[in-house]
């Protein structure tokens, strides 16, 4: 039986990690009945087993993970002819649910399916193996812990609809990366890695609640943020165009008239009354 574990306390209060491993389960291996005082995953890649929990049982192999939450018993056992390989962590702290419910996981739904496990796995094998690093870094760690509980979320078959707070908090991530990165030259794509969604998506998503397209967006808040300094400062029309991203002043200027139906130095000099 083949088995490696890493054992760390870390000292974080919205995730912290107790325990991760890896084992090749002997035939009939099983644990429990028991409960434990922390979060545990375990993540199934090859063989076959069951899991006990709330009166029901699930037969569980790879691509399927199973969680046991803080004082919940649970049963679990590997195949007796083709036992379990799979890797487990033990967490806890103020997120943990909140991570575990975006990939569909709860003490209600203790099972998990994913629509594609390489990646899940290959994630969870980085981590547990950079454990075994001489002088690791907790800190690199951690973001190894982020990055395979990302990768769960995004390959649960059983992801939970985006509600509309999940949706408000997309597009306030969008807003502050535009309002910070106003001087520069802002792209779709630049939108969607930073806010975490594919550009179909956020389209979509721009196109339901806002009204706009992402690039429609970006345009309207920069030439509202050119239209306050028009207003409150004397900055030159050229260097309010650059500030929020426009080296063609032209160009610029042709923008502002066709967002507000007035030019830049019209705006100025008519009382800001566009």
């Amino acid at each position: 039986m083949e088995k490696y574990q890493y054992k760390l306390e870390t000292n974080q209060s919205d995730l912290n990690l107790y325990e991760c491993g890896v084992q090749t389960c002997a035939p009939g291996h099983s644990n429990g009945p028991a409960a434990r005082r922390y979060y545990l995953l375990h993540f199934v890649t090859k063989g076959a087993g069951i899991f006990q929990t709330g009166g029901i049982t699930h037969r569980l192999s790879a691509g399927n993970a199973f969680l046991i939450c803080p004082g919940q018993v649970c049963y679990y056992s590997a195949d007796a002819q083709t036992p379990w390989v799979y890797a487990w962590l033990a967490m806890d702290g103020i997120q943990v649910e909140n991570y575990l419910k975006q990939a569909g996981l709860s003490r209600k739904s203790p099972v998990y399916t994913a629509d594609d496990a390489a990646p899940v796995w290959d994630a969870l094998l980085t981590m547990v193996d950079y454990t075994r690093t001489p002088g690791y870094s907790e800190l690199r760690l951690m973001g190894y812990l982020y990055l395979f509980l990302s990768e769960l979320a995004a390959h649960s078959t059983a992801r939970p609809a985006r509600t509309a707070s999940v949706q408000e908090a997309y597009l306030q991530k969008l807003v502050r990366y535009v309002d910070v990165h106003l001087w520069e030259r802002i792209t779709v794509s630049d939108l969607a890695d930073f806010v975490g969604l594919d550009r179909s998506y956020l389209y979509k998503l721009c196109k339901e609640r806002l009204k706009v397209s992402p690039q429609e967006f970006v345009i309207r808040q920069k030439l509202s943020h050119a239209r306050n300094m028009l207003a409150e400062t004397d900055l030159p029309v050229g260097d309010i165009a650059r500030s929020v991203g426009y080296d063609d002043q032209l160009g610029f200027s042709k923008l502002f008239k066709k967002r507000f139906g007035i030019s830049p130095r019209a705006y100025r000099e008519n009382d800001n009354t566009p």
